[in-house]
């Protein structure tokens, strides 16, 4: 998936149970969706609390958070009640919605991989984070306050 592509739609369920669609917000809201490798991993976890620290800014740019990776709902409750963490977490438990987006890895997870999606649904961000690197929302906050 590359800037300047149409978002495909996936739907999923969150931590709560709450179904979610990216269609649903076509129109209506910008969205960010972070893909991630599992809950409770190392890197993963810094990946989601750098989310989490830009959230209510991400939130007054317009921008709604979807976190998605393959671990369960019932994993993705208990590792957000235990983060604190204020976004839905998407089970992607069968792996379509990572393949769909190409952000599968060879061993069954996804990558650590960002989409800004406009309200068009169109990608105006990518970042993948490479294997080893410090999962950081710095210089990607900066690239979304330039596009405001």
């Amino acid at each position: 998936m590359n800037v300047g592509d149409k978002a495909p739609d996936f739907e999923g369920k969150d931590q709560y149970q709450e179904v979610f669609t990216l269609s649903s917000f076509a129109g209506v809201k910008n969205v960010m969706v972070v893909f991630y490798a599992f809950d409770w991993g190392p890197a993963s976890t810094i990946l989601l609390t750098e989310v989490q620290k830009y959230l209510a800014e991400l939130q007054r740019l317009g921008i709604v958070v979807l976190g998605i990776s393959v671990d369960s709902i019932h994993c993705h409750r208990a590792w957000s009640t235990k983060m604190s963490l204020k976004f839905p977490l998407i089970s992607d438990f069968t792996r379509a919605i990572s393949s769909e987006y190409d952000v599968m890895e060879p061993t069954g997870h996804a990558g650590h991989v960002i989409f800004l999606m406009d309200v068009e649904g169109t990608i105006r961000l990518t970042k993948v984070f490479s294997k080893g690197e410090m999962p950081s929302l710095e210089h990607i906050m900066k690239d979304i306050r330039q596009m405001k």
